[in-house]
């Protein structure tokens, strides 16, 4: 088992594998060798007790109490991945659902006419990327 940490973008994922910045993880040493093979991870300390964790933050006391920094346009680009949502789960919603998640997460949805216009600001917003459809799964 490896402790990896993503160093790029606000989320990552691949078939099967999802992950936030500032968020560390443990993933087994193969999937841990492709992860850092994309220049995206940095390896970190494994910490034999998961309660000294909250005591590893650089920031500063307290800092397990703080709210990370969101973007100002709506719920912010962790909003998704806290809720279990994809790229991919997006672009499989039908519009009226769209409608309903853009509202929950206080997403304007202004100028957008079609499903696909929807989708794209929704995952933009929210800092979901569909992989698969870069190939690069």
């Amino acid at each position: 088992m490896k402790r990896l940490s993503l160093n790029t973008g606000l989320s990552y994922s691949i078939r099967g594998f999802s992950c936030v910045k500032g968020e560390p993880f443990e993933v087994e040493d193969g999937l841990a060798e492709q992860l850092l093979a994309t220049g995206r991870f940095d390896e970190q300390p494994v910490i034999a007790n998961p309660a000294e964790e909250l005591n590893t933050d650089n920031t500063g006391a307290g800092a397990e109490d703080e709210e990370p920094e969101t973007p100002e346009s709506g719920a912010g680009a962790g909003a998704g991945v806290e809720d279990g949502l994809t790229a991919s789960k997006v672009s499989q919603m039908r519009n009226a659902d769209l409608l309903a998640l853009a509202e929950e997460k206080n997403i304007s949805l202004e100028g957008c006419s079609k499903h696909d216009e929807y989708v794209e600001r929704i995952n933009g917003v929210l800092g979901l990327v569909d992989f698969s459809k870069l190939g690069l799964e």
